[in-house]
């Protein structure tokens, strides 16, 4: 997880980082009557010869100026874009050259090296490549080195070691290797690291522990080995440190003294600790990320971190039960505690956490009735109870009609030891999913989190288990399956009408396959096998058109399989074990089956609307009098995994707003 911003352009939205440290007016004078120098305009136009304008990386959307374009030996070279001089001396202070669209490599005799008056310099989001020289380290003033999003290869030089004015060094996205030189240790102005995304090795240099202005620290998606230095504690002013997806070992260093710290990830390293106590300490902490390590042990009381959004600490080995520690007040968003050793009950205190978005327990030992204490929470967008102890009935006792679960659309109780009938109303409080969702827009929860927007699910989707890295708000989803629970299917469904991925597979459900499913127009997964279920098919559903998956098998069906597309291009495992069905995909035949399609639907239709008159009876009784749902029926664009955006740091946010000359405090 890298802290970003997702999407098509780069957005000019301002980051607080590091705002109030930096002079705008030095970096960024107006324009003065002053001519610049001759030798320097010879530079930046040879220099502009040395590159072609090519195509943008796609990030920069409406951010990409061909700004060398406008480079000419007719215009004093102060006025050319992306070129600032300094209004006393008339010398080049800035090149920013961000989303240029500028191709081609780096040279050793680059005749940019002779403008060393320069103070800041940004290639960031082209396609530069070749190393970068010894040759930097003659830029004695310059306080701002971005390199980031380029294709530069090879080691960084000792030489960046001598810029004892750098404030800012982001080389994220681009494939440097070997150690960082550990002369980085002597710039002691340095406010802002970032290595993201390269192939650096080594040890982390415990020298970076003698920068006592950093604010921000990136090393993730490298391949560090060794243990986090202990030196990290010095770094007082800390305020994001992000080491996650290396090869860190050992126990996590006590931070302790970094009491404005709010962003600490290690996920994915191989970091073997006990839940660090010191935590507590940490008082302006608000994201969290432990996971993919090997924590064990119990979950310490972290009660006095009460600005706390995001807790991610799954896949680890922690053990006992999660302490109650929302009573006193919880600014949770996100709770990630699966895949651990987990036992006992849900901490009833996170019915406190109003602004909870997203809980997932899966995959732990935990052995509770199901959460209807949580019905309140107003945020609530994603449950995921997958594969625990959980058990007894799904009966609502004291339903509390409309304020129950008011957003939300995935849930995932499956596996779990769930028995009885399913209840009538057990769909009908599942409001979020009653009318068809907006589709011009798409959506991701949290998105609107300037830290982290990494809530990802994993969901049994068409038979498979899809990794969703971003959770569209569009994605609706239950999932039953694997539970004790018999009885007929609750014809209640048919108000899920933007439902898309529906799952009651290893039940014992009995009776008919309701028709009234066919009225859910967006449903593009249904599995129902291994129940118990008899009668047809029923024939409507042959016309979803959004049915890109069905799973019938192992039951006791009879009749033909629906001649519609959908059904026809199903593997026949989907239909097997079911000794009265016949017609495609099966090599069974029907008799006529032809006539018995054509005569069905009349039936159908007759039944339908029973249902419906029952469902809407339904909603009728758990919602309040007055309570206007619009169903509203469309086609859904077959929902694909999202595929994972490139990102832009926040680091960068930062500098475009510095860039723009505008200053904003963080609300929060």
């Amino acid at each position: 997880m890298h802290i970003s911003q997702y999407g098509n352009s780069i957005p000019r939205s301002l980051s607080f980082i590091f705002l109030f440290l930096f002079q705008f007016e030095t970096v960024f004078p107006a324009p003065t009557g002053h001519v610049c120098h001759p030798e320097q305009r010879d530079a930046l136009l040879e220099f502009k010869n040395e590159f072609e304008i090519g195509k943008p990386s796609y990030i920069c959307g409406d951010s990409f100026v061909p700004k060398t374009k406008s480079w000419a030996n007719n215009i004093d070279c102060c006025y050319w874009d992306g070129i600032k001089c300094d209004p006393k001396s008339g010398k080049v202070i800035v090149v920013d050259l961000f989303c240029s669209g500028l191709h081609g490599r780096f040279h050793s005799d680059s005749k940019l090296f002779r403008i060393q008056s320069l103070r800041f310099l940004d290639l960031s989001y082209n396609d530069f490549s070749g190393q970068i020289l010894t040759s930097v380290g003659n830029f004695s003033q310059l306080a701002t080195l971005c390199l980031s999003y380029n294709n530069f290869v090879g080691e960084i030089p000792s030489s960046l070691g001598n810029l004892s004015n750098l404030k800012f060094l982001q080389l994220s996205h681009n494939n440097f290797i070997g150690e960082i030189p550990s002369s980085l240790g002597n710039l002691s102005n340095l406010i802002s690291i970032d290595f993201y995304h390269n192939n650096f090795v080594g040890e982390i240099p415990s020298s970076l522990g003698n920068l006592s202005n950093l604010n921000t620290l990136y090393l993730s998606d490298n391949n560090f080995v060794g243990e986090i230095p202990s030196s990290f504690e010095n770094l007082s002013y800390l305020d994001i440190l992000d080491l996650s997806h290396n090869h860190l070992v050992g126990k996590l260093p006590s931070l302790t003294r970094l009491s404005i710290l709010r962003f600490l990830n290690v996920e994915s390293n191989i970091i073997s600790d006990k839940f660090p106590s010191w935590l507590t300490s940490l008082t302006n902490l608000r994201f969290l990320i432990l996971s993919f390590n090997s924590f064990h042990g119990p979950i310490q009381k972290i009660k006095s971190l009460k600005k706390l959004e995001i807790i991610d600490i799954s896949h680890n080995h922690f053990n006992g039960t999660l302490p109650e520690v929302f009573a006193n007040g919880c600014n949770l968003r996100t709770l990630h505690v699966g895949h651990n050793e987990l036992a006992g009950k849900l901490p009833r205190s996170l019915s406190k956490c109003s602004y909870l978005e997203v809980l997932n327990m899966e995959h732990n030992g935990i052995s509770d009735t199901f959460p209807f204490w949580l019905e309140s929470l107003q945020s609530l967008q994603v449950l995921v109870l997958h594969s625990n102890e959980f058990h007894g009935s799904l009966q609502h006792h004291h339903p509390k009609s409309a304020s129950s679960f008011p957003e939300l659309h995935i849930i995932d109780i499956s596996y779990n030891y769930f028995s009885g009938i399913l209840p009538f109303d057990f769909f009908v409080y599942l409001r979020a999913m009653y009318s068809e969702r907006n589709r011009s827009e798409l959506k991701y929860i949290g998105e609107e989190r300037v830290y982290y927007q990494d809530d990802s699910l994993v969901l049994l989707n068409k038979g498979v288990e899809i990794t969703y890295t971003r959770i569209l708000t569009l994605l609706t989803a239950v999932d039953i399956s694997g539970n004790r629970l018999h009885g007929e299917i609750p014809k209640s469904i048919d108000l899920l009408k933007s439902l898309i991925v529906l799952n009651l597979s290893s039940n014992c459900f009995t009776g008919d396959i309701p028709s009234s499913l066919a009225n859910l127009t967006m449903l593009e997964s249904l599995d129902l096998s291994h129940n118990k279920l008899s009668s047809q098919i029923p024939p409507a559903l042959g016309y979803l058109t959004s049915l890109s998956t069905v799973r019938v098998s192992h039951n006791q069906l009879v009749g033909p399989i629906p001649q519609g597309v959908q059904f026809q291009t199903q593997d026949s495992s989907s239909f097997e074990d079911n000794l009265g069905l016949c017609g495609r995909p099966l090599d069974k035949k029907c008799g006529d089956v032809d006539t018995e399609q054509l005569q069905e639907p009349e039936s159908v239709e007759e039944k339908e609307e029973e249902e419906k008159v029952f469902s809407w009876t339904a909603a009728a009784i758990a919602l309040a009098p007055g309570v206007i749902l619009g169903l509203t029926i469309g086609h859904f664009v077959t929902l694909q995994n999202p595929q994972r955006l490139m990102k832009i740091s926040v680091r960068h946010q930062y500098k475009m707003k510095h860039k723009n000359g505008t200053l904003e405090a963080d609300s929060g």
